[in-house]
């Protein structure tokens, strides 16, 4: 660390053993005076004398001068402080390794300084403090946010009453506890962080990020680098690789915390809406975008979200090369019209002035255990209790990172479509509980997907059967089962595999199509172990073959009777698969050619007469 003598204005390097010393924040002018221009020679040059930085540099010295390192005793040279610390003057901005050692310590350095210097060079005339801070630089900058918030004492100076020449008579306003509530109220940084009280680390690291929410640099990296000591983290200087930086940063803070409010941002729509250099814009209102956040400026409303308790839950996710990578931590969030589509949601955290909602992001499903975000705001994410939500049984699943969000964002739809072709639609009523694997299952756009074609892909159904007048008069209207009493629906199940067709690669699907009553020890093996719902080690085609035979040896069509040969009907259930051309994957209009599973009864006379026909769409019961 390097210090400034007071007396003899010469650069002092201080390894152990640091000396008391004072602090300047301000904010940097057109003529600072450099390290190098410190170092020539003593006394400095005219020129840099001449400099308005340099007349900075004598005013803190001269301040510091009048600081008793030990108040209680006698004043004496001794007892005043003689050392400086000026971020203009004592780093060699030349040395990357300098510079990195001395940003990663800057937030130390203002927490260990005995007073911090603050000067407000363009603090309006004639105003109170609280109303010319609103127009002063200094609450505008990146730096100045952890110099404000690391110093324990700080003097605020103003210099629009120097006498001609005299720079020693800088006004004195006040200290940072007088004016606590001023300075909160202009930088969002709570009142107990300021005055000691409180510390950082109880807040969240989303209403950390808010703190530098409207703060700018003159280098995009720098918005990035401003912010590590409020985080707590250190991390190699890489100036040119501007936004860059904002996202190792993020990296970074999560190698330590697993607070998970650092994903909650929201998109930023208009590039006029935004604080800081490294801002990294999307550039649309819809579609997808990183869980990473570009720049501080997209968590400008997250004052309110805090964490959750380490009692409620404790997540744990990494950073891989394939994204961010997370266990067990998905939930189904009903959509606001209709109970068939639910959205995936990833709660972050509850929102402070009402602990009873959680805040979160929506997800998109791009293929097996992998997700985009979808580009939502926070705002219509205020869900019921997390405890309330229904969640995703899953395997690990990853969040996917820039790239695969980029393409989505550029229009070219590729990547979701990608994942869709060949996949299997079933719009129909279907609980996500009797779906096999699950993991396969998108419940947005209600289709399996193709990855991974030696799984068997399976779900149960139920289905309302009313036998029409025609069948049978004195019983038109009534629910009937397969042999007597008042069953009013039947359960079906549906299972699908791959198959070639023929000499050529073409493919289809088998599907064998059964009444669980009747396959009832199957049904519960197949759709309830755990192994079969996850999409990794699902039923197999060749399991299905071996262990269940006589489910492998049905067919597509079922036979369902009413109540006698004589006076009753039989209804034939038919499921098959049918190609189609569906929209919405990409934006340029193009289609992806899917399947969709289609479900067709004809209900029959005891003899065989065709009654009517009908869609089974139609008949499937709500669960």
């Amino acid at each position: 660390m390097h210090l400034l003598n007071t007396q003899t204005l010469q650069l002092e390097e201080h390894i152990d053993n640091i000396p008391p010393y004072v602090i300047l924040s301000h904010t940097w002018g057109d003529q600072e005076v450099s390290y190098q221009e410190m170092m020539m020679t003593t006394p400095q040059s005219p020129e840099t004398q001449q400099k308005a930085g340099y007349t900075k540099i004598l005013a803190t010295c001269h301040l510091a001068q009048q600081i008793l390192i030990y108040p209680d005793e006698p004043i004496s040279q001794g007892n005043r402080i003689s050392h400086v610390w000026i971020d203009t003057c004592c780093i060699d901005k030349s040395s990357s390794a300098h510079l990195t050692e001395n940003i990663n310590s800057m937030y130390e350095f203002y927490t260990r300084a005995r007073l911090c210097i603050v000067h407000l060079v363009d603090l309006p005339l004639g105003v109170t403090f609280k109303e010319g801070l609103k127009s002063c630089r200094w609450i505008t900058r990146g730096w100045t946010l952890q110099e404000m918030i690391a110093s324990r004492e700080i003097h605020f100076y103003s210099s629009n009453y120097v006498p001609d020449g005299d720079v020693k008579e800088w006004k004195y306003l006040g200290t940072k506890a007088q004016f606590s509530d001023a300075l909160a109220e202009a930088t969002n940084v709570p009142r107990d962080v300021l005055t000691g009280s409180g510390s950082v680390g109880s807040y969240s690291l989303a209403q950390r990020m808010l703190w530098a929410s409207k703060r700018i640099t003159t280098r995009p990296e720098d918005m990035a680098y401003c912010l590590l000591g409020i985080f707590g983290v250190n991390m190699p200087l890489i100036y040119g690789e501007r936004d860059r930086a904002f996202r190792r940063l993020q990296e970074h803070i999560i190698k330590g915390s697993n607070d998970m409010t650092i994903f909650a941002w929201e998109p930023v729509t208009s590039s006029s809406s935004s604080a800081g250099s490294g801002t990294g814009q999307q550039r649309r209102e819809h579609g997808f975008c990183s869980i990473f956040a570009p720049s501080p400026a997209n968590f400008q409303n997250c004052n309110m979200i805090r964490p959750w308790s380490k009692n409620s839950h404790d997540p744990e996710y990494t950073i891989t090369n394939k994204g961010l990578r997370m266990q067990d931590y998905l939930y189904y969030v009903p959509r606001k019209y209709g109970r068939l589509k639910r959205d995936y949601g990833l709660p972050l955290g509850v929102n402070e002035n009402a602990r009873t909602t959680a805040v979160g992001v929506h997800l998109r499903k791009l293929g097996p255990d992998m997700f985009l975000r979808e580009r939502r705001g926070l705002k219509t994410l205020s869900w019921e209790y997390r405890n309330n939500l229904a969640r995703v049984p899953s395997a690990p699943f990853y969040i996917l990172g820039d790239e695969e969000a980029e393409s989505e964002v550029e229009g070219a739809g590729s990547v979701l479509a990608k994942f869709r072709k060949n996949g299997i639609r079933f719009p129909g009523q279907v609980s996500q509980k009797n779906i096999i694997p699950q993991g396969l299952w998108d419940s947005v756009d209600r289709c399996f997907l193709p990855t991974n074609e030696k799984l068997v892909r399976g779900f149960l159904v139920k289905m309302k059967l009313v036998g029409s007048e025609k069948a049978n008069p004195a019983s038109s209207g009534r629910e009937f089962d397969n042999g007597g009493g008042r069953h009013r629906v039947i359960q079906l199940g549906l299972l699908l595999d791959w198959a070639k067709t023929g000499p050529s690669p073409s493919k289809s699907y088998n599907i064998r199509l059964f009444d669980t009553a009747k396959y009832e020890k199957q049904t519960r093996e197949i759709f309830s172990l755990r192994r079969y719902q996850e999409w990794k080690e699902g039923l197999r085609g060749s399991q299905l073959e071996t262990q269940y035979p006589e489910i492998w040896d049905l067919g597509n069509q079922l036979r369902v009777e009413t109540t006698g040969p004589e006076d009753g009907s039989v209804f034939v259930i038919t499921a098959s698969t049918v190609s189609e051309n569906v929209e919405g994957f990409h934006s340029n209009g193009q289609t992806v050619d899917m399947y969709r599973v289609v479900l067709s009864v004809r209900e029959e006379t005891a003899r065989g007469g065709l009654i009517r026909e009908m869609d089974g769409m139609d008949l499937l019961v709500r669960e």
